[in-house]
């Protein structure tokens, strides 16, 4: 399962049952902002898409996750839903 930035945040509010917050900026808007902060070489990391595969370790080494990405996500909300 590979997700979008946003696309997780939406996918863990429907988990959460809260409602997404997110709203868009221009690049250039967020390029400018990131300058006068002086954080140009973070702004990929703010604004670029997250992928992680597990596929060459699980080629290497036979290794699996022992639960879905679903699976997973579900687990993390519950556990931050019951954290208090």
């Amino acid at each position: 399962m590979l997700f979008r930035s946003p696309d997780l945040i939406r996918h863990l509010s429907r988990l959460m049952k809260k409602p997404a917050r997110l709203f868009s900026l221009p690049d250039w808007m967020l390029g400018i902002a990131a300058k006068i902060a002086r954080q140009s070489s973070s702004l990929q990391k703010l604004t670029g898409s997250l992928q992680v595969s597990s596929t060459r370790l699980s080629d290497t080494t036979g290794w699996r996750a022992p639960f879905s990405t679903e699976e997973g996500l579900m687990s993390t909300v519950a556990w931050y839903q019951n954290r208090s």
